[in-house]
């Protein structure tokens, strides 16, 4: 047989006793921490973060020269709160645009994740591209690998990485493609 709890008994009486208003306000002490920690903002969720990017000469190099344009990161990036239509991943930008190659720009998309090692990023257009590894950081520095990605698997310079560094930058304005030729090339 099930006998009743003494102490939610001895609570009965107490609580009908205690104003309304002095419990209502008592949860409104309780859960003040929890709505203002709600209410802050999230770095990866509301906001873009920007970075100047640098990175080092491919090794072993890009033979011949002229495909190396397929494998240059922007000089700057940002990572978008948003998620990309066609993966887990989240937005990047700019696009890499490979303009004077073909009749239609070539567009190399941006994409970031973070992975237990670092932050990853990369841009590709399914066929060549590079992502970068940042796994270390030193204030608003970001270190890492640099790897191309091509489709030309017996290329000399198929496995080729470079050094990467990524400094904090104010975002620059609304800039969705850039064109990562350099003149003459």
């Amino acid at each position: 047989m099930l006998r009743p709890n003494k102490r939610l008994k001895l609570l009965g009486p107490l609580m009908s006793k205690v104003p309304l208003s002095l419990v209502a306000w008592a949860a409104t002490i309780a859960l003040l921490p929890l709505v203002i920690v709600c209410a802050m903002p999230q770095d990866d969720q509301h906001s873009e973060q920007c970075y100047a990017l640098q990175t080092g000469s491919w090794t072993p190099p890009i033979r011949p020269s002229g495909d190396s344009i397929f494998h240059q990161p922007p000089k700057w990036f940002g990572l978008l709160p948003s998620l990309r239509e066609d993966s887990s991943r989240h937005e990047l930008r700019p696009a890499v645009a490979l303009t004077g190659i073909t009749r239609i720009p070539i567009v190399q998309k941006g994409w970031w994740v973070r992975l237990p090692g670092g932050l990853e990023i990369g841009w590709a257009d399914g066929f060549t591209g590079v992502s970068v590894l940042f796994n270390q950081q030193r204030g608003d520095t970001l270190t890492g690998t640099a790897k191309l990605h091509t489709d030309e698997g017996d290329a000399s310079y198929a496995h080729a990485t470079a050094w990467a560094r990524a400094s904090a930058i104010k975002c620059p304005a609304a800039q969705i493609l850039e064109d990562v030729r350099r003149p003459g090339a």
